[in-house]
């Protein structure tokens, strides 16, 4: 029956695919059951080495010192019992192989250990599994603490749970550990935090997400500051309820420039109100400046006639055009017309100086030439004093009853069209 206990020993351990070891400290040798054989890559006790006393060899640099440290407190007098360790082994086809190595120390009456026994099994699918998770979260958690917003996940009570530095920073905390078990009403006054509460116990309750809203953030003692923020609900892998998380960013500065736009186009929009009723006001003042009642206008004088009409349709509201006509003798008659380059108000300004400088050289209305001769002068004297280059085309005519004629002077204009 002594076969039988060994017998399940080495049934339990071919199960959990573990080996056995067992090495009397001091000696070169050790011995290593089948099943340690295989996870060493060696077929016999003899061929194998003894990776306890050359460790340096067959583990990696950087589980060593620790196996090396574990083995020292097992093998001190009245050290550890129990010896543990997972460490990195070089396997001989060249790969790199995760044991995990447990034992035992067997000492004398005087405490001193005189031999180890333990096992061996190979966790490396475990070991990766560990490391590739590991390595996720590193990602993840690095994602999370370098992505420019601020990130957070809260518990049914709305305590923060989990946040990055963004979040603390921007709530005032020197680390995200100071700001962990706090909820917002540590933070903002009840006119925001009283809402963000409902609105986080609404999420839960129906796990439906609330997305891109934007939140105007009231605290105690500092300006509001205005957020874009998510909320969705945190559940587990089962589907389980945990809280709620999501992630929010500044855009204070934004929600300040459109509403100093709003108020900009708003006092854009009554500047052009006013601008427009004031244009309106000068067009109809220019339009009244023209000669009226021209149509039907009969000039008799020497058994002669001469009978006027017009059609004067501006091309703007402040037109650069205009036409006069001024009497100037019991049988004689002046016409101008004139052309400033350009429309609206500086075109209506020029025409406002034409006027005044027409009456100016009323005593020489008789003759075109010197009439737009003075015209002219004037108007160059003031563009040269004040610094502007503009032009303007001007044809004057003066009808003659008693003479029976008809004389005019061009400045620059079309010159008028004689119908027989």
């Amino acid at each position: 029956m002594d076969h039988i206990p060994q017998d399940r020993l080495e049934l339990a351990l071919r199960a959990s695919n573990e080996g056995v070891w067992d090495w009397y400290i001091g000696d070169d040798n050790i011995y290593y059951s089948e099943q340690v054989l295989k996870l060493l890559g060696y077929n016999s006790t003899e061929e194998a080495p003894n990776i306890i006393i050359e460790a340096k060899h067959y583990f990696h640099e950087d589980e060593l010192p620790e196996l090396r440290s574990a083995f020292k407190k097992v093998i001190a007098p009245h050290g550890d019992e129990h010896l543990a360790s997972d460490c990195r082994y070089k396997h001989p086809d060249g790969e790199w192989h995760w044991l995990r190595i447990r034992g035992i120390a067997v000492r004398d009456d005087h405490g001193n250990a005189t031999r180890i026994v333990g096992s061996i099994i190979d966790i490396s699918l475990r070991k990766n599994a560990e490391m590739a998770l590991e390595e996720e979260r590193y990602r993840l958690k690095e994602l999370i603490e370098n992505i420019p917003l601020k990130v957070y996940y809260k518990d049914k009570e709305s305590r923060f749970v989990m946040a990055n530095s963004s979040l603390a920073e921007w709530l005032g905390c020197s680390s995200v550990d100071e700001l962990i078990g706090k909820a917002d009403h540590d933070f903002f006054e009840p006119t925001h935090a009283d809402p963000a509460r409902a609105d986080e116990v609404r999420i839960m309750e129906t796990r439906e997400p609330k997305l891109d809203v934007i939140e105007c953030e009231t605290w105690d003692g500092k300006e509001d500051t205005w957020v874009k923020t998510s909320k969705l609900p945190w559940l587990d892998k089962k589907g389980n309820l945990l809280g709620t998380f999501g992630i929010s960013n500044d855009i204070t500065d934004l929600v300040i420039t459109q509403r100093r736009l709003a108020e900009l186009a708003e006092e854009l929009q009554k500047r052009n109100i006013a601008f427009e009723e004031e244009l309106q006001l000068a067009r109809e003042i220019q339009q009244a400046l023209l000669p009226r009642d021209l149509d039907g206008l009969v000039l008799r004088g020497h058994d002669r006639e001469v009978t006027f009409g017009c059609r004067y349709s501006a091309a703007s509201e402040m037109a650069g055009d205009f036409f006069e006509v001024m009497p100037i003798s019991q049988h004689c008659i002046g016409i101008l017309v004139c052309d400033v380059m350009g429309h609206g108000v500086r075109a209506s300004l020029i025409v406002s100086m034409l006027r005044g400088l027409m009456e100016k050289e009323r005593d020489s209305a008789t003759s075109p030439e010197w009439f737009l001769h003075g015209v002219n002068e004037g108007l160059f004297s003031i563009f040269q004093r004040a610094g502007v280059t503009l032009f303007a085309t001007a044809i004057y005519c003066v009808v003659n009853l008693k003479e029976g004629s008809l004389q005019y002077a061009c400045a620059g204009h079309p010159a008028p069209i004689a119908v027989r």
